[in-house]
């Protein structure tokens, strides 16, 4: 949660890939990730 706040801070684009991602929003994460 630090570092998301730090880069919404900074403004840098990123993604979190983590357990509180559900479902279908989870699939299209990593996808985007590979």
């Amino acid at each position: 949660d630090i570092l998301a706040e730090y880069l919404k801070y900074r403004q840098f684009p990123f993604q979190r890939l983590d357990g509180s991602i559900k479902g279908e929003l989870r699939k299209q994460a990593l996808d985007h990730f590979n």
